[in-house]
């Protein structure tokens, strides 16, 4: 990924919380990214730039399935409007010693024992 993409910025690789994955990132070389119009140059520059949004190293940066299909790219494809949308869901998982792995919806329902 990083060869394609380069090396992520620090602010991002300060944001990961895995350690291992930390200490990786923060002691790579640096690389400079590939434009994906060289990686792929047989490729539609629209599905390009899709693409490029698709594999953004941060999550964040990432479109949704909605943001996705609204895409240029799509144009002749999709219909936002016809497409089913939901609420995203959120869920928070709690591990205690004492009772074991409990889960919730982030929406205010009571966690329950799995």
């Amino acid at each position: 990924m990083t060869d394609l993409l380069g090396t992520p910025l620090p602010e991002a690789i300060d944001r990961i919380r895995n350690e291992n994955d930390w200490i990786y990132l923060s002691s790579m070389r640096k690389k400079k990214p590939i434009p994906f119009s060289q990686k792929f140059p047989n490729v539609v520059p629209l599905a390009l730039c899709l693409l490029e949004r698709m594999l953004a190293f941060e999550p964040k940066d990432h479109p949704t399935a909605e943001e996705a299909l609204s895409d240029p790219y799509f144009k002749n494809l999709a219909k936002v409007e016809r497409e089913p949308s939901a609420q995203s869901v959120r869920w928070i998982i709690q591990i205690s010693s004492q009772s074991g792995i409990m889960m919730g919806l982030a929406q205010g329902k009571s966690l329950g024992k799995q």
